[in-house]
C-alpha cells in the first residue's frame, strides 16, 4: 500500500485565495487518499465435487490469486438445511456433501467480504435459501471426508482447516454478509442453508467474494492532523494577506 502526500503540489490559485474553504475541502479529500496497485487477477474454477474420497474435503470451487480490490462471484445450489440440520448432533450440524466448499487463496493481507444470497434460475433448484456460511483457515486435502462437519468450530476429521468465524443467518434473511481481516494464505468457506422453517431440497445461491486493503492503525489519523495543521496555517496566512 502506498500513501501519497499531495499537499506540496496543491496550487494556491485565485479561487482558493478568494474562498479558503475550497482549499480546505480539496486538501482534506486528497491528503487522506490511499492508492493501491493491483497486479494479480483472481481466477474461479468450478470443481466436480464428490464424496468419500481419500483426499479430505471435496471442494466445489477453487478461487485463486486473490489480491486487494478483487471481486469474484459464482452461482450454484446447496441443500436447504446443509449448514444447520436440526437432527444432527451438536458440533456436527453441517452436511458436508450438500454444502458447497470453496478453496480460497489470498495473496495479500486483506479485508475479505463474503456475501451469499438466494438465487433463482439455477437448474431445477428452488429459490428459498436462507443462506449461511463458515470460514476456516487452510485447505483440507487429506483423510476421508465424513458426512457431517462443525459449522461453529473445528471438525476432527478435517484437521487441515481451523475455524475462524461464521454468519449463521438468525434473522431469516435472504442474503447475508460478513467481513474478516485476514493475512495472506489459504482459506476454506462452507456455504449452506439455515432455514427457520421446514424448507427442503436444493436451493440456488449467488456468492460474491471481495477484498480491500486492511487499514493501517493510525496512518490516516496522523496524515490528517499534519495536513490539517498545514492547511489552517496556509488559510490563516492567506487571510492576513
Amino acid at each position: 500500500m502506498q500513501l501519497t502526500w499531495v499537499l506540496k503540489a496543491i496550487p494556491v490559485n485565485e479561487m482558493f485565495v478568494k474562498n479558503p474553504n475550497q482549499l480546505l475541502i480539496f486538501c482534506l479529500g486528497t491528503c487522506l487518499g490511499i492508492t493501491t496497485t493491483q497486479v494479480h487477477a483472481a481466477t474461479v474454477t468450478s470443481l466436480d465435487g464428490g464424496a468419500g474420497t481419500a483426499q479430505g474435503i471435496t471442494y466445489e470451487w477453487r478461487v485463486e490469486g486473490v489480491s486487494n480490490n478483487d471481486s469474484v462471484n459464482f452461482v450454484r445450489d446447496v441443500g436447504a438445511k446443509s449448514w444447520n440440520e436440526p437432527t444432527n448432533p451438536v458440533g456436527l450440524k453441517g452436511w458436508t456433501h450438500t454444502s458447497n466448499w470453496v478453496a480460497l487463496q489470498l495473496l495479500q493481507p486483506s479485508v475479505l467480504t463474503i456475501e451469499i444470497a438466494r438465487q433463482a434460475g439455477i437448474g431445477t433448484a428452488g429459490n428459498s435459501l436462507y443462506p449461511a456460511f463458515s470460514l476456516y483457515s487452510g485447505w483440507d486435502n487429506q483423510g476421508v471426508e465424513d458426512h457431517q462437519f462443525n459449522t461453529l468450530g473445528n471438525t476432527a476429521w478435517a484437521d487441515g482447516i481451523n475455524y475462524i468465524g461464521h454468519e449463521g443467518n438468525v434473522g431469516e434473511a435472504t442474503s447475508i454478509t460478513g467481513s474478516f481481516n485476514l493475512p495472506a494464505g489459504l482459506y476454506s468457506i462452507s456455504i449452506g442453508g439455515n432455514p427457520p422453517t421446514d424448507v427442503t431440497g436444493r436451493q440456488g445461491y449467488l456468492a460474491v467474494l471481495s477484498t480491500s486493503p486492511i487499514p493501517e492503525p493510525g496512518a490516516n489519523t496522523g496524515l490528517f492532523l499534519v495536513g490539517l495543521g498545514a492547511i489552517l496555517g496556509l488559510v490563516q496566512r492567506q487571510g492576513v494577506n
